[in-house]
């Protein structure tokens, strides 16, 4: 059988000098073979989009199951994929062995500068990243808001936005092998909702890292020197636990920090900084343990509303002077002797 533009033959022999053949009757079937065998490659093919994304990294993408999966050895340094038209249809994200880090800034995330500008992949879901990869990159995953879970046990860094404003409400937790986590890296998110939040002495965190992740308390590890500004506009935070092992409350540390009703200062506390508690407009009872307080500085205290503060007896009017230096702005406040 032999298929032409014409139509489709029958080799019905084979001549010295020539082959004879009997047309079929129907010439257009041989054009509807031929229509069809062509439809089928396209479809073979449109299942998978592959790519390079790296030096030494691919992707593949499948559109029934809406899976990307990158694969390779380094770092991913590219993300072209977010410039195609599947990309806000990728549900799930997987990350392979042998890739060592997500270094392409908003690798599936949002990208607001004008002149690499693109959206979030929104559809994703669920992201699997081998242990293999120790660094997630800024903005890797900044408002994809889908997401509900993330398993990446060997990661070390996390950058800055890299999980801004996803869901991630499914069981997440920060793995042990994390040391530094960036600016705002899981802020609004709903991590934390009605969970309490440990802060690792062992773990570097940037300004408002874990805010507005619906934690209802938050613990700092004994250990810890300086409280910075981890949780800073928070509202769902109720309490905070404080280690003995304070030297210094960082400006901003609680600023924002509505719901927040009592606060103790550990007794080796030297410097409460500007604003760490502003704004901070439910706070009632401040019980200041430490003898040794040099510095309260500028608005410490603004926009509480009739906030008590407790200080030792024998400190009573330094302390005193110290915080009414602090007021600049409005404030009311009362000063009182702790009994013990």
């Amino acid at each position: 059988m032999l298929i032409t533009e014409y139509g489709m033959y029958i080799i019905i022999g084979i001549k010295k000098g020539g082959i004879t053949m009997k047309k079929m009757k129907y010439q257009l079937l041989g054009l509807l073979i031929l229509a069809m065998v062509f439809c089928m490659q396209i479809d073979a093919n449109a299942d998978t989009i592959e790519g390079k994304c790296g030096k030494s990294c691919t992707y593949s993408y499948d559109t029934d199951t809406k899976e990307i999966v990158i694969s390779g050895t380094g770092e991913i340094t590219d993300n072209p994929w977010m410039f195609e038209s599947y990309a806000k249809d990728i549900k799930t994200v997987t990350i392979k062995d042998g890739i060592t880090a997500i270094s392409v800034k908003n690798a599936f995330g949002l990208c607001t500068k004008w002149k690499y500008r693109h959206d979030a992949c929104e559809s994703i879901e669920k992201v699997n990243i081998a242990k293999s990869v120790k660094i997630i990159g800024i903005s890797a995953f900044r408002n994809c808001s889908k997401i509900k879970t993330v398993n990446m046990p060997g990661v070390e860094i996390i950058k800055r936005c890299a999980f801004y404003g996803c869901d991630l409400s499914e069981n997440f937790e920060l793995p042990k092998s994390v040391k530094k986590v960036g600016n705002i890296a899981f802020a609004h998110t709903k991590i934390g909702e009605g969970k309490e939040l440990v802060i690792r002495k062992d773990v570097v965190y940037a300004r408002a890292a874990f805010t507005d992740c619906g934690y209802k308390k938050v613990i700092f590890e004994d250990g810890i020197k300086l409280i910075k500004p981890i949780v800073m506009n928070s509202k769902s935070i109720k309490s905070v636990v404080l280690p003995s092992s304070v030297t210094k409350i960082d400006n901003e540390a609680f600023y924002g920090c509505k719901n927040i009703s009592t606060i103790t200062i550990p007794k080796k506390v030297k410097i409460i900084g500007r604003c760490a508690f502003g704004q901070a407009e439910k706070l009632k009872k401040v019980v200041i343990k430490s003898k040794k307080i040099q510095e309260i500085n500028m608005n410490a205290f603004v926009g509480t509303n009739n906030v008590t503060i407790y200080v030792p007896k024998d400190k009573y009017d330094e302390y005193s002077e110290l915080v009414k230096k602090s007021v600049k702005i409005a404030t009311k406040y009362t000063v009182k002797a702790l009994s013990k």
